[in-house]
């Protein structure tokens, strides 16, 4: 997903911690934290962040179709193990033993089919804690330390988040010259910001590992916090973090792009891909339908639902 997070950096008379600002030092010497967003205007005192789970280099294409091809033979045997036991379960003296074996059955065997589905699902860009390329790291939303051009060198910050956070969200420093992938390092629990960096100010990015996948449990609002130490002394400030959801396709969004199971060869498939592809010229979309392998499934919307997930951009556009 290529929507950029960069932007102008929010502005104006806010309390402290509601962007992450803090109160100005009153003296060289004494701890200075503070953040600030770099993202439009538009999107609010939030920072807003992307789930990050797209395939920018495209590492999970070929893991897509072993999945897939290995899961045809196991899934049939699946099938066949559950269609077996039914049968043994419907002789058994005591029916009421064998009803509560068969839902337990039905439960586990739903379970165990629906893997390939969660193994497609945990494969992209946030399923590790490298920057994978440039396209990944224009998905990082980012944000950066106010400089403390006074830091002694005595002085060091932490970046953190919640804990009960931790396995959603997925922080970055911008550390060029570094050996991290484009200079972008995870932050970990040793992480520290040296004074170097607190006197120059440091970027820093974030991503999402999940989608919001149940609002009661979590709503996509988080926080970030940075505590500047020195001479014995600490300040801290605070950033809130809020994840954009997921948004099924419109059907009266304008059509960019026509996906379509991929057909077997014959005289009514092929009349059905040209008829389809004419009608597609006529409506003004340029480019003809795509087919996708569906390994004989017709029924393409059976299989996945199109959806996205964006933020504001640096024009305020996605």
């Amino acid at each position: 997903m290529r929507h950029h997070t960069r932007g102008i950096l929010l502005t104006g008379a806010v309390s402290a911690g509601l962007l992450g600002l803090s109160l100005p030092a009153t003296a060289v010497g004494t701890p200075l934290a503070s953040l600030r967003a770099e993202q439009h205007a538009e999107a609010g005192s939030d920072l807003l962040f992307l789930p990050n789970i797209d395939d920018d280099s495209g590492a999970c294409r070929d893991r897509a179709h072993t999945l897939v091809e290995q899961a045809v033979d196991r899934e049939a045997a699946n099938d066949d193990a559950l269609y077996k036991r039914q049968a043994e379960l419907e002789k058994e003296p005591d029916q009421e033993k064998a009803e509560a074996e068969w839902a337990e059955l039905v439960r586990a065997h739903r379970w165990d089919q629906n893997r390939t589905d969660r193994d497609l699902a945990a494969c992209n860009d946030a399923a590790d804690n490298i920057v994978n390329g440039r396209d990944d790291a224009t998905d990082l939303a980012r944000f950066r330390t106010r400089p403390w051009a006074g830091a002694p060198a005595s002085a060091s910050g932490r970046i953190t988040i919640p804990a009960r956070d931790a396995h959603r969200i997925r922080l970055f420093v911008h550390r060029p010259g570094g050996t991290a992938p484009l200079g972008w390092e995870a932050v970990g629990p040793q992480t520290r910001l040296t004074a170097q960096e607190l006197r120059r100010g440091v970027e820093l990015g974030v991503e999402g590992i999940d989608v919001i996948r149940d609002a009661a449990d979590w709503d996509g609002r988080t926080s970030v916090t940075l505590t500047v130490t020195a001479g014995g002394a600490s300040a801290s400030a605070h950033l809130r973090l809020r994840q954009a959801p997921v948004l099924t396709q419109l059907n009266t969004a304008p059509v960019q792009e026509v996906l379509r199971a991929a057909t077997d060869e014959g005289d009514i498939s092929e009349a059905f891909v040209s008829e389809l592809d004419a009608a597609l010229r006529d409506g003004g979309v340029t480019s003809p339908s795509r087919a996708l392998d569906t390994k004989g499934d017709v029924w393409a919307q059976d299989i996945f639902e199109p959806g996205y997930t964006a933020i504001p951009g640096p024009d305020g556009r996605p």
